[in-house]
């Protein structure tokens, strides 16, 4: 649940923030490996944009988290 809408509770840093930023980090990696150029089968751009959802998506929340002093 998210609490951003409550007073006086720390509040997830996407919300506090710019969630445009960390949804771009994460898409935009999708997006460059699922219409890239590259001789890779259908089934592997798929596998690769989905991982890349989690992995860019940790990243963002781990610089999000660290810019905001959320931990």
């Amino acid at each position: 649940m998210c609490n951003v809408h409550v007073a006086g509770m720390r509040h997830c840093p996407w919300c506090q923030q710019q969630p445009a930023y960390a949804l771009a980090a994460m898409v935009i990696p999708q997006a460059v490996i699922s219409f890239a150029p590259a001789p890779w089968t259908w089934w592997k751009r798929l596998a690769l944009a989905l991982a890349a959802f989690p992995v860019f998506g940790g990243i963002a929340a781990g610089i999000y988290g660290v810019a905001s002093g959320y931990w």
